[in-house]
């Protein structure tokens, strides 16, 4: 079984730590929905922890360095093509 799996956000010891998306919005300063739509079209890298036997249950958390990186990129603006 992997480390994360049973883990909840919070402190992770030197220095990591995870957020929920309702922590990871705020930060952002987008709704929830919005970050949930950038999560599921892998915009926005996420690990899911909890709920044995399928999806139900778990929950998404986010590492806060994925989320400044998100935004920074986002401050970027689009790539030229």
């Amino acid at each position: 079984m992997h480390e994360l799996d049973q883990i909840e956000p919070g402190d992770l010891g030197n220095g990591r730590r995870l957020i929920d998306v309702a922590e990871a919005a705020q930060r952002l300063g987008i709704c929830e929905r919005h970050l949930r739509s950038e999560i599921a079209l892998g915009r926005m890298p996420h690990r899911r922890l909890g709920g044995k036997g399928g999806a139900r249950g778990r929950i998404k958390v986010l590492f806060p360095d994925d989320v400044d990186a998100y935004l920074r990129e986002a401050a970027a603006g689009p790539a030229a093509a």
